[in-house]
């Protein structure tokens, strides 16, 4: 049996027994969640990408979003509205649970909805 050269002992010791962040957890840059808003509730969204973009129909009730974010990050989320669809730009998580809140005005009132994005 060969024994190891310097660069196999040296990495040998260095790594142990764990693997390259690569080979231990593949994420996409980025993916596209549709989520109507019917279906914008307090819930939580397993993600694997290191960046998402929330897509989907608007309520049929009139709303005005007035603000989306991360607070995880504290990162402002901007919102485009077309043809009764919106989408937001892509939003920057952290690893692990990421909380993404809504607030918006409907029968003037303000509501919040919360989202979990688990990356």
């Amino acid at each position: 049996m060969k024994e190891a050269g310097p660069i196999e002992s040296l990495a040998a010791t260095v790594m142990g027994d764990r693997e390259p962040a690569s080979i231990a957890r593949q994420l996409r840059s980025t993916e596209i969640i549709d989520l109507p808003c019917e279906q914008m509730s307090n819930q939580e969204i397993s993600v694997k990408a290191l960046q998402v973009r929330l897509h989907g129909s608007l309520c049929r009730n009139p709303i005005e979003i007035s603000s989306i974010e991360n607070k995880t990050t504290g990162k402002s989320i901007t919102l485009f509205v077309k043809h009764k669809q919106y989408s937001t730009d892509y939003i920057q998580l952290q690893s692990g649970k990421n909380q993404i809140v809504v607030e918006y005005r409907e029968n003037n009132q303000i509501k919040q909805k919360d989202i979990t994005l688990v990356q």
